[in-house]
């Protein structure tokens, strides 16, 4: 009775052994598994115009790089825009965006007050987050 209770379970240990085994072999496009060590995902911030004036269109650019590729697939990129000023009444805006191709995440918005700001992007992707900030001045 052992030695057929002993039979008919280690095939069936075998055959889990081999499920299991192959689910823990999968690897993403950015091949994490194969470095070993995770790198940090890049994010590049710009303002454009460098000159904001007030109601001028202003366009902000997120470029998500990993590994030196364009990163389209970032779980999440939000856009946070407020005063630096120390106004009591300062508010700060976010924007959630889709990616535009080529890594490229971006907003356009205008602003009708003149004075100091600071934008930072919000960038979830790769299992990492990164927030990079940038100042700058709308003139009247």
């Amino acid at each position: 009775m052992k030695i057929c209770l002993q039979r008919s379970l280690l095939p069936a240990l075998c055959a889990l052994i081999l499920l299991l085994g192959g689910c823990g072999n999968k690897q993403d496009q950015y091949n994490h598994a194969s470095v070993g060590v995770t790198e940090a995902i890049l994010v590049e911030l710009t303002v454009i115009p460098g000159e904001v004036k007030v109601g001028e269109n202003i366009r902000f650019e997120a470029k998500v790089t990993y590994q030196d590729q364009p990163v389209d697939d970032a779980k999440e990129v939000m856009f946070e825009l407020g005063r630096t000023d120390g106004s009591t009444d300062e508010q700060h805006v976010m924007e959630t965006v889709a990616s535009s191709g080529d890594g490229l995440y971006v907003w356009e918005t205008s602003l009708d007050e003149a004075g100091e700001y600071e934008v930072t992007s919000h960038v979830t992707a790769m299992d990492q987050h990164s927030m990079p900030s940038e100042t700058f001045v709308v003139n009247e």
